[in-house]
This record gives structure tokens, sequence and C-alpha cells, in this order.
């Protein structure tokens, strides 16, 4: 049986699998209206970084999948863009996982700016900026699986 017959309802535009082996732009419009915020700091990493995609209004997203990761791979970079919190809880969030870059974003700009369609997703970046993997994430284990190229290198390098 096709393990995608889920997905067949879905409009063949509306999920499209993302293109690995571009490179993150340097600036995002993540909010209409708002000024670029840079991800330069993605391209500045000892070994990578991970870019965590949800919304509140969405159900299937589990912000504890993500903090999960970051609890227990803290040699990767981090950031979290959210949709539809509140000043409060991105404060909140911020000050119990220090480290955590938290932007707020609007999915019609992250569809124009990154090609991401669906919530929650992960783009999984090396320290030169390249993409090498991204996914709709739903349980920690499809994030290692998405994580394990730098969880290798980290192995390589710390021996």
């Amino acid at each position: 049986m096709d393990t995608l017959e889920h997905r067949r309802f879905l409009k063949s535009s509306t999920l499209q699998e993302y293109k690995i082996g571009g490179y993150i732009p340097d600036q995002i419009q993540l909010l209409n209206g708002k000024t670029k915020e840079s991800l330069q700091w993605l391209k500045q990493t000892e070994f990578g970084g991970v870019i965590f995609v949800f919304s509140k209004h969405c159900t299937a997203c589990n912000m504890d999948i993500a903090l999960e990761t970051f609890n227990k791979h803290q040699e990767i970079a981090y950031a979290m863009f959210c949709e539809g919190y509140s000043e409060e809880e991105f404060s909140e969030l911020g000050d119990k996982h220090e480290g955590l870059k938290l932007y707020a974003h609007e999915m019609s700009c992250l569809e124009a700016e990154l090609n991401i369609q669906v919530v929650p997703y992960m783009l999984v970046v090396n320290k030169i900026g390249q993409i090498i993997g991204g996914g709709i994430v739903n349980s920690y284990e499809h994030v290692f699986n998405l994580i394990k190229p730098l969880l290798r290198v980290i192995e390589e390098r710390n021996g």
C-alpha cells in the first residue's frame, strides 16, 4: 500500500517536495510590511542549523518536539518561526530556552521566500548555508532523521 495514500485529497500544488541543495537567503521577509530579518547567523555556525516552522492555528504543530531537539543537541543552532503567537508567549519561550532564536512569521511570506507551504515543517542547513534537508515534522523521530547529517559531522569532529 502506498504510504502517501492519505495525501491523495491534497492538490498537487499544496505539498511539493522541498528542493534540497539551494542556499538559505541572507535576509528573509517574515511579516508583510516589516523589515527583512537577517539569517546570516546560519552561515556563521560551527556545524549548521535547524529552522522549525509552526503556527498556533495548526493542531498538528507540537513545539515540544523542537524544544526536545534543542535540548538534546545543543551543538546545532536553532530558530523557530512561529505564526500567531503573542509577544508574551515569545518572551516566555525565549526566557526558558536561551539561545533559541524566535521569529514571528506569516505563512504567505514563508511560501514566497522559502517555498514552505505547510506546517509543522523543518529545514536543515549546513554551516555554509546550504539546505541539506527539509520536511514535515510531527515526531522527534522525523526530526532526528532530518538532522542525522549534522549529527554525523559533529560525531566525526568530536571523534
